[in-house]
């Protein structure tokens, strides 16, 4: 994973969404509480549905991204 980068604070908080930097590429912004909660429903559907392996070999890989922005102290991730 990337080392997390520290911007200074937006007024008001950047919500999860399209965000693009000083006119790069556009990219998608994840708030960390949306990021764990779209990580817990890709494990579900990994568990649930009928899909090949490397379809979910690439939607762990995903979930484990988004996972990644957990802070809690102590949780199993």
């Amino acid at each position: 994973m990337n080392t997390v980068r520290q911007l200074p604070s937006q007024e008001p908080r950047i919500e999860t969404g399209p965000l693009c930097f000083d006119g790069d590429w556009t990219g998608i912004f994840i708030r960390g509480d949306n990021a764990l909660w779209y990580a817990m429903e890709i494990d579900h559907a990994i568990k649930t549905t009928v899909m090949d392996t490397v379809t979910k070999m690439k939607l762990q890989k995903i979930a484990d991204i988004l996972r990644s922005c957990d802070e809690r102290v102590g949780v199993p991730r």
